[in-house]
Parts: structure tokens; sequence; C-alpha cells
């Protein structure tokens, strides 16, 4: 057991402040609790999310996500948290949030190396998206459903101009407006042409993103 002085505190709720009394408040009446051995059983979140993060301590098991809204601990090692396989950590919690957690000083990865993790989790993400095959069909039908969403705004401005504004319309207002169109439609353009550059496609592929972009 390494003594308490030794031990690194990576969240402690009281810290939060106010912002965790509102969101905590239906916990505060559970028996409070705290648990410490080895982390084991950890399955890290995906960068993306989808599934939570969790590992056990003893016979307790904890998940949690940095997309959830909670008040206790929910940093993702993918997200630079600190938990991974080993660690020996006090976990205090009330229910299933932890509202206190520590780490033993000497097992804690500096903020630069689980910065290092969360970078090289995000650059995995990125990866796989460009090879995965629907997401990419979703995203080029999206960008041709733009810009052809962009040229009709170009081509009938006053069309879409009420949906700001009330005619009549200053001629000042009228230039402003377009040339918000004009810059939309440029962006679409960019997005367009960066997704089609992304990866190879076959012919047949195109068939789909059309069907999907006119849906």
């Amino acid at each position: 057991m390494i003594p308490q002085d030794q031990y690194r505190v990576v969240f402690d709720l009281s810290e939060k402040g106010f912002q965790w009394w509102f969101p905590a408040f239906g916990v505060v009446f559970v028996m409070f609790t705290m648990v410490d051995g080895l982390v084991s059983n950890f399955r890290p979140m995906p960068y993306e999310g989808h599934q939570d993060e969790c590992f056990s301590v003893q016979s307790e098991t904890f998940c949690y996500s940095d997309y959830g809204v909670t008040s206790g601990f929910n940093n993702s090692a993918s997200h630079g948290g600190p938990i991974r396989e080993g660690l020996l950590v006090p976990v205090s919690y009330i229910g299933n949030t932890i509202i206190r957690l520590e780490v033993g000083s000497d097992a804690l990865a500096s903020a630069a190396q689980r910065g290092v993790v969360a970078v090289t989790a995000k650059k995995e993400w990125t990866q796989r998206q460009e090879h995965d095959q629907v997401l990419d069909r979703m995203t080029l039908g999206f960008g041709v459903a733009v810009v052809f969403m962009t040229v009709w705004w170009n081509l009938q401005p006053l069309r879409f101009i009420r949906f700001w504004l009330k005619p009549p319309y200053k001629r000042r207002t009228v230039i402003l407006f377009r040339l918000f169109f004009a810059a939309n439609l440029v962006g679409a353009i960019r997005y367009l042409i960066e997704a089609l550059n992304r990866q190879q496609r076959v012919i047949s592929e195109y068939g789909v993103i059309a069907g999907i972009a006119a849906a």
C-alpha cells in the first residue's frame, strides 16, 4: 500500500465549485463509500465515444464518458485521462459517481504523456473515418447537398433573405447578404473538394453519394 502522502489527487468533486451542486443533488443522500486497489478490467473509451470507459477496483466497476453530463469524474484515457490498467488507486464514490480519484505519484503519467495518448487516439479516429466507406459516402452526399443549397441561395437571394428579414430591403442589406451567401458557397465547394480528394473511389459509389445528396 502506498502511503497517503504519496498519492496525487487527479479529481475532486469539491474543487469544481458551485457548478457541481445541481447535478450532484440527486446523489447526496446515498451512502458515501471508498475503495482502493489495483485498476483491472480496464476498457478505454474510443476517441469518438459510442461506449463508456470502464475499470474495476476490487469488486466495484466504474464507467464514464467525456461525452456524458455528470458531476463526477469522466475524463477518459483517449482524451488525456489518467486511468490505465494496473494503477493503484483509491476511489471515493457515491452510487456510481466517482467524486474523488487519487493515483500513486510514481505511477501517474505526466500531462505531456497523457496528451500524446490523446493526440494518437484522435489521429487513429481520423484514419478510421477516412477508411469508413459509409461515413465517406454520407460526408460526400452532405457536401454535394450543401453546394446545391448554397448555389440556390446565390441564384435567388431575395427568397432566402426573408428567413432573416422582412422586405423591403435596403440596397446595402441585399449586398451584405449576397456576400454572405457567396462566402457560404465558396466554403461549401472547398469542403466538397477536400472530401473528394481524401481517397479514391469506384464509379459506382458516386451513384450512392448522389442518392444521399438528393435525400
